[in-house]
């Protein structure tokens, strides 16, 4: 499998350099996890919050390795691989609802993505949402025990690099407390688009803009929305709002 090698580089740690304690080690690298699930089920589900049991192909995703302790600071080795490889049927149908991946991104990819939107204040961005930002402040208990800060780098993807500080993780706090809360409404607009096969679809709405959807099948099946598509329908659901309040 095609992997994409990264360093997690942990700053100002009170142990000696080129080693952990297991705790501040986990508090990362749960952190990590749980940012890189969040991004892809935005991505790839429309929602950054899903329950139940994680499907294969977001285990597989999430399945990075350790190559070990580098000094310099602390510097964790990661592989991580590829989604062509580990959700490339996912990726492969594209969507309405978020920044499509490329086969040859990672978890992480996306996870760099919405450190830089929401260190930018790009609160429109697709990769943005109440769910990513609440799980960027996983790392807040890292920063304010164990280290001055954090950066993932990789020398096959400058792009991608970033780095975290406690004042990164206040104007984070900032963003999520101005996010709108999802809000129960009743949207009407013209159905011009189904995806019967992730259950999604899009509103034309009056004013020129559009809202994207997902079924739940358990009102609804997508075989039943065949013959509202190009008409005028009427939507009762929650809907949910990018930071910047884009619905």
């Amino acid at each position: 499998m095609k992997n994409i090698h990264y360093k997690l580089r942990m700053k100002g740690l009170t142990a000696k350099t080129g080693t952990i304690s297991i705790r501040a080690l986990r508090d990362a690298l749960d952190a990590l996890l749980e940012c890189a699930e969040r991004g892809l089920r935005l991505a790839v589900q429309g929602e950054s919050v899903k329950r139940g049991t994680l499907p294969a192909w977001l285990n597989h995703s999430l399945d990075f390795t350790v190559t070990g302790l580098e000094k310099g600071s602390t510097v964790l080795g990661l592989d991580v691989p590829v989604l062509g490889e580990t959700a490339a049927e996912q990726i492969k149908q594209g969507d309405f609802f978020a920044r499509v991946p490329s086969p040859t991104d990672t978890a992480l990819s996306l996870l760099s993505h919405s450190v830089r939107d929401a260190a930018s204040n790009n609160l429109d961005a697709p990769d943005l949402d109440a769910g990513i930002l609440e799980g960027l402040l996983e790392f807040k208990p890292f920063l304010a025990k164990y280290a001055t800060g954090l950066s993932l780098e990789s020398a096959d993807r400058p792009k991608e690099n970033f780095s975290l500080e406690s004042d990164d993780m206040k104007t984070f706090e900032s963003i999520r407390k101005n996010t709108p809360e999802p809000t129960a409404f009743v949207v009407s607009g013209q159905c011009d688009t189904i995806r019967h096969s992730s259950r999604r679809f899009q509103l034309a709405l009056s004013n020129g803009q559009s809202l994207s959807g997902v079924l739940d099948p358990n009102y609804l099946k997508t075989e039943d929305m065949r013959g509202l598509w190009g008409n005028k329908v009427s939507v009762k659901g929650v809907v949910h709002f990018s930071p910047g309040g884009k619905p």
